[in-house]
């Protein structure tokens, strides 16, 4: 056999015409087998050219509904949900193309908003591959085999997001493709009986076939088959296959969108051998004495064939390759492809060829993209440095073992240069971490750590804020920590200076109510002296005094009670603070029933019409609460205008205090001095006009501030006025909140 394997094309030629003239039967089967192999060569041709076909059809049909739902999904009607204008586009859409069963318009939770063919009630599409995909991925997707709760039917749906300005998602619009159009070509195409069709989607669940009894639409394709329509990635590959007890010539093709791991569509064309090679057994036995003949005559001519074609056709192939193997890369046979067996290995060589040119294009392409990102990297990585060595806080970054791989500017110039030390080595000097090490602590539970410590820096004890963050990969593994070092030793010491100044401002307060108290306790004695011994005068001498030294008692006597109010509202408005009572819990209505008894006799005189919500149970002082009331109401009935008062008390909750609001009709109060009446002896009207020492709405205030709230007013002159204040909800004993 060696020896065989060393002659040349010429000596197999002559040694093949010898075979050729021997008995007839041997030339008959011959014949018979190249009549069966063109035969099955042009079902070949015939099967990739319709699977060609189909792809290009289907690819097209794909590049279109992309378009379309690229355009609708920029669509005013589209983008703001209008579902009567949406309705009509799509109707209009699907009246004009034909490979559209239905269009819809989603929301983003998968609600139907448009649709041509009407949706069932409740549809809801959230849990489709298509809707999904295209809101997960922000992207046009495909979907896998479903029979359309719309149109009843099994389609093959496409997806595209519709978003805002900002990104936003705003809806899903959807195209379910009619698969018909493929049995129309297949068809016209006019294959042997027992040839079939079948699309099948990315899990090879069968979509559609063309009236064979062997698949089921919905059911799962044979497994075999599936897995080797999957390992052509893509390319078209036609080989012959055992299925149903006969040998099939398949041809099969996958369609697959840009960035999707899996193709979205598999088609498989089946056409049976038998029925391919019915043609060529009838012309092998019409031609067996044909055949004879032209075995005759091909040996007469087969060695002026083998000089003037074959080897020189073999001559270009070697010198082809050897062009192609010292690197040329547009390297062509010259050999008609339609030239027999050369034309096949020509034609193969060829596509080779300009494969290996392909790829060593891709691969220049892929080296200088490369190249370009790496130089991005580096100018991303420089201006991310530039940015950490800016920042005033110490920045670090540490691995899982503790170990220091960066450290900004601010860091090193606090701590010296310590790339490659252990933190509590470096920072501590200590052998093991922390105990209370919030890199660790960040390891442990993946969370935002802070603490505080002190250090010695540059000479200077240094109060710092350690916050320290997970640094994570990809995986969304923790492959190292960051800490932000903040030097707070300012803040401290501000702090401290305002603990201080807090706790002397309180001891002063503390002091002045004190002597506020026993001043105004200590002038009662004398006060009582005088006004006694006016009166006792004003009794004795009444008919001996002249007119003037009457007059001029009245003024002393009327002096000495305003001094003696003057003095018991001083006293009042101190005792809020020093002589308050533990707060407890109690009803507010109980404290303004109280209020209104003490001006009962007020009120019936001036005839004030009063009336409330229901009122709260609240933390507090009662009687504070009921003086609070007492008082509000009281100049709510003072300064009231030509009409009766009508007072009324409105009260609601918030998540945190109690808001009340006490509104009369009364004389108002200008704007302008909103905030003067709440200040001690602060009167906006004359003796003459109002009775009063000017500190009721002061005595308010403070009790108010004791409760933890907030007292202020709304007015107009001649329109009434509406007196606001809250009061803390959960208060201890001491007035803090619980």
């Amino acid at each position: 056999m060696k020896a065989f394997s060393g002659w040349s094309i010429r000596t197999h030629l002559i040694l093949l015409v010898a075979f050729a003239v021997t008995p007839a039967l041997a030339i008959i089967l011959y014949t018979g087998l190249e009549q069966k192999r063109n035969s099955l060569n042009e079902a070949h041709s015939r099967c990739s050219a319709l699977v060609r076909a189909l792809a290009g059809d289907m690819g097209n049909t794909v590049s279109s509904t992309r378009q379309l739902l690229t355009t609708l999904a920029v669509l005013p009607q589209v983008r703001n949900m209008d579902a009567p204008a949406c309705d009509e586009l799509f109707r209009e859409i699907l009246r004009s193309d034909n490979r559209y069963l239905n269009l819809q318009l989603f929301r983003p939770t998968g609600e139907s908003v448009a649709s041509v063919v009407p949706p069932p009630p409740g549809l809801n599409v959230s849990d489709r591959k298509y809707f999904r995909d295209a809101v997960r991925r922000r992207t046009f997707s495909a979907g896998e085999y479903i029979v359309g709760r719309t149109v009843n039917k099994p389609t093959f749906n496409f997806a595209l997001p519709v978003t805002g300005d900002r990104g936003e998602l705003l809806g899903v619009v959807q195209a379910a493709i009619n698969l018909e159009r493929a049995n129309a070509i297949f068809d016209r195409s006019h294959f042997p009986a027992g040839s079939a069709l079948v699309l099948l989607d990315g899990t090879g669940t069968i979509l559609f076939h063309s009236a064979d009894a062997r698949y089921q639409i919905g059911t799962k394709d044979d497994q075999g088959i599936f897995n080797d329509m999957r390992a052509a990635r893509g390319d078209e590959k036609i080989t012959l296959r055992t299925s149903g007890g006969s040998y099939r010539i398949m041809a099969y093709r996958s369609l697959q969108l840009a960035g999707d791991p899996t193709p979205y569509l598999h088609i498989r064309l089946e056409v049976p051998e038998e029925a391919i090679l019915t043609d060529a057994n009838r012309i092998l036995f019409r031609n067996l004495w044909f055949l004879t003949f032209a075995v005759a005559l091909a040996a007469m001519a087969v060695f002026a064939y083998a000089n003037r074609v074959i080897t020189n056709r073999a001559r270009r192939l070697v010198r082809s390759s050897m062009l192609l193997a010292s690197g040329g890369q547009d390297v062509q046979v010259g050999i008609p492809y339609s030239q027999g067996e050369f034309g096949l290995i020509a034609q193969a060589f060829d596509d080779m060829a300009r494969t290996l040119a392909s790829r060593e294009e891709e691969r220049t392409t892929f080296v200088r993209e490369l190249q370009a990102a790496t130089r991005q990297a580096l100018d991303e990585r420089a201006k991310t440095e530039a940015i950490l060595a800016s920042i005033g806080d110490g920045i670090s970054i540490q691995d899982r073992e503790y170990r220091i791989l960066y450290q900004n500017g601010t860091s090193r110039g606090w701590m010296n240069d310590q790339s490659g030390r252990f933190c509590y080595e470096a920072y501590e000097q200590r052998l093991h971490v922390c105990d209370n090490c919030p890199v660790r602590q960040t390891f442990e539970d993946g969370l935002v750590h802070t603490v505080e410590r002190r250090l010695t820096i540059n000479g200077r004890d240094t109060c710092l804020l350690v916050t320290a963050s997970p640094l994570r990969n990809s995986a969304d593994d923790i492959i190292g920590g960051i800490e932000i070092v903040k030097d707070i030793t300012d803040r401290k010491m501000v702090e401290i200076a305002q603990k201080e100044l807090t706790g002397k401002l309180a001891e002063s307060n503390q002091q002045l109510q004190h002597f506020a108290y026993i001043a105004s306790h200590d002038l009662q004695e004398p006060l009582r002296t005088i006004t006694s011994f006016i009166q006792l005068l004003a009794r004795r001498y009444q008919n001996k005094l002249d007119k003037d030294a009457g007059e001029f008692i009245a003024f002393i006597i009327d002096g000495a009670q305003r001094m003696q109010r003057l003095i018991n509202d001083l006293l009042e408005y101190s005792r809020v603070e020093s002589q308050g009572a533990p707060f407890v819990v109690f009803e507010a209505g109980d404290a303004f029933r109280a209020a209104t008894m003490n001006l009962k006799r007020r009120i019936e005189e001036s005839g004030a019409e009063i009336t409330h919500d229901p009122f709260p149970a609240i933390t507090g002082d009662e009687t504070q609460i009921m003086q609070l009331f007492q008082n509000l109401l009281s100049n709510a009935i003072k300064f009231r205008g030509d009409e009766p008062p009508r007072i009324h008390v409105a009260c609601a909750e918030t998540p945190t205090e109690w808001e009340f609001r006490v509104t009369d009709n009364g004389i108002g109060i200008d704007g302008q001095f909103f905030e003067r009446i709440f200040e001690i002896f602060q009167r906006l009207h004359g003796r003459g006009a109002y009775s009063g020492t000017g500190i009721g709405l002061a005595v308010c205030k403070k009790i108010i501030e004791r409760h933890g709230g907030r007292i202020g007013v709304t007015s107009e002159p001649g329109r009434g006025s509406c007196f606001s204040f809250t009061i803390k909800k959960n208060l201890s004993e001491k007035g803090d909140a619980a």
